[in-house]
């Protein structure tokens, strides 16, 4: 029998809202049947003899079968790691399905955006993907009306004020990605107002100047936004559409750059993230079998001995009983019938 007991540290995981931590995650997670599915599928253990039951082949019951020979054990106050035990006939299958369990695990939480760097680093990849878009379209959209209306051109004035406001936007975006970085780390780090947690106080801290600093960016966007809107009365119809297209070739090559640059960011911060759980052990085959337990086959074979020698003692002492008194009867009844005669 293969024994194989990967383990993982739980004391340091960070903090999860009230008095909770991920270890509970994880837990469920590894218990969970979503897990067990994957990994018999990853492993091919569809048709294994030990899980799959030729008189009921459905997929449930193969899983079923196979959740009933893994054991996940949470942690205790003497040992603080979550292990996890296989017990298959095929050692080496035992040391893959445990060692398994923590890559798909891992494999989970990345897939799922369980890390806020994850999540920020898609949220980026989503945000450049649409602008790159839209940035092609309103590139060829102004090629295409240049050389329709070669004669338009714009004042410098309203040139100068489309790189103002284009810029003002950018500072804006760029605002509004930074609170919401600051609003994952008051996520994680939040346990309860009343805890007065340091790092919570300083990410507060740090959203609030944040929060400040965006609503005076926004109030000069706007005042520059009415100015120019303003500007834009004086021009004729085809110069309106010119000023529209540049404006808005300005802003989307501005947050092309500047999603760029946050996509580069949010992947060294993913880089430097510690995955939310190491493997201490890689899973090993026990020195032991775990099945026959020999101590314990041999000592229930001695109590089961013990007690069946007792009641054969007991038997033939009271078969002898039994006979003994048999035999006086009827030596009794001989007696009897000798003195009558």
């Amino acid at each position: 029998m293969g024994l194989s007991v990967p383990e993982l540290p739980t004391n340091n995981l960070p903090m999860f809202g009230k008095a909770s931590n991920n270890t509970q995650d994880f837990i469920s997670i590894l218990r969970s049947r979503k897990l067990a599915d994957s990994i018999i599928k990853s492993l091919h253990l569809e048709k294994n003899n030990e899980i799959y039951d030729r008189d009921n082949p459905s997929f449930q019951n193969t899983v079923e079968e196979f959740q009933k020979k893994v054991k996940i054990f949470a942690p205790t106050n003497k040992d603080s790691t979550i292990k996890v035990k296989a017990r298959f006939k095929d050692k080496s299958i035992a040391i893959k399905i445990c060692n398994k369990y923590f890559y798909q695990l891992n494999r989970y939480l990345k897939e799922n955006n369980y890390l806020s760097t994850t999540r920020n680093r898609k949220f980026v990849e989503e945000q450049l993907t649409r602008i790159t878009g839209e940035l092609r379209v309103v590139e060829v959209d102004l090629l295409n009306f240049k050389k329709t209306n070669k004669t338009v051109s714009l004042p410098d004035e309203i040139t100068e004020y489309i790189k103002y406001i284009s810029d003002l936007e950018g500072q804006e975006l760029k605002s509004k990605i930074e609170l919401k970085d600051l609003a994952e780390k008051i996520k994680v780090t939040t346990q309860k107002i009343s805890d007065f947690n340091p790092e919570w106080q300083n990410a507060l801290r740090e959203l609030e100047i944040n929060q400040a600093g965006l609503k005076t960016r926004q109030k000069v966007l706007e005042d520059a936004k009415t100015k120019y809107f303003k500007l834009l009365n004086s021009l004729p119809s085809k110069g309106l559409v010119m000023a529209r297209l540049e404006r808005e070739l300005k802003i989307k090559n501005t947050l092309y750059l500047l999603f760029t640059q946050q996509l580069e960011s949010a992947k060294i911060e993913e880089a430097k993230e510690l995955d939310p759980f190491k493997v201490l052990d890689s899973a090993f085959v026990s020195n032991k079998p775990v099945f026959p337990r020999k101590r314990i086959t041999t000592a229930v074979g001695f109590v089961m001995s013990l007690i069946i020698s007792i009641l054969f003692a007991f038997f033939i002492e009271y078969w002898q009983k039994a006979s003994k008194l048999s035999n006086v009867l009827d030596s009794e009844d001989i007696t009897i019938k000798d003195e009558q005669e």
